[in-house]
């Protein structure tokens, strides 16, 4: 039973499911879903990418003052490398951080204009792409994205504060742990 299936990816063997809530990779048969194994995971990530060689690009936004974004680990989920140390300006809550190609993984955040390419042969090769949006930028810190949306439109970059704003204004629950009870029934269903 999972608890918090965050992401997943596929490879020429393999499917790699992500459960954040007991920190765990499962692995299945890519041909016929049969379960083969399951690895600890040492952080808790958001999206996972596979090399050809059976390392894993594993990416987190962790929240104001956390660690890395980027973490590529062997194949038994340790950490060999980090990647891209985490600033307090970026923006949490994309689903997806990877996109990849026949022979390449692509890496974006949402607080960025910039693109990180890796060979998935290598993760040591990898470049930058930057995007010129002119005046369309991406917003580059908390007070221009607040600015951006402008005043009467709700901007936080909290999780708890994000979680009441959804309850008062989808959900109504008058008590935080009635909210929570909810949530976890929703997630087990």
């Amino acid at each position: 039973e999972y608890l918090e299936i965050k992401n997943f990816a596929v490879d020429d063997h393999s499917i790699y499911v992500i459960d954040n809530y007991r920190h765990i990779l499962y692995v299945y048969d890519s041909r016929s879903g049969k379960y083969l194994n399951k690895k600890k995971l040492p952080v808790v990530v958001w999206d996972v990418e596979c090399f050809d060689n059976g390392d894993f690009l594993f990416a987190f936004a962790p929240l104001p003052g956390g660690s890395l974004s980027l973490f590529v680990m062997d194949s038994n989920c340790r950490i060999k490398r980090r990647l891209f140390t985490y600033s307090e300006e970026d923006p949490i809550g994309k689903q997806t951080y990877f996109s990849t190609t026949e022979d390449r993984i692509v890496f974006h955040s949402c607080g960025s204009d910039v693109f990180t390419v890796f060979s998935k042969n290598n993760a040591d090769t990898m470049f930058n792409i930057a995007v010129d949006f002119g005046p369309n930028k991406i917003p580059r810190d908390k007070r221009e994205m607040k600015a951006e949306l402008g005043e009467d439109n709700f901007f936080t970059d909290s999780p708890s504060e994000y979680k009441k704003h959804v309850n008062q204004y989808i959900f109504g629950f008058r008590k935080e742990e009635q909210y929570e009870q909810f949530i976890k029934l929703l997630v087990k269903v």
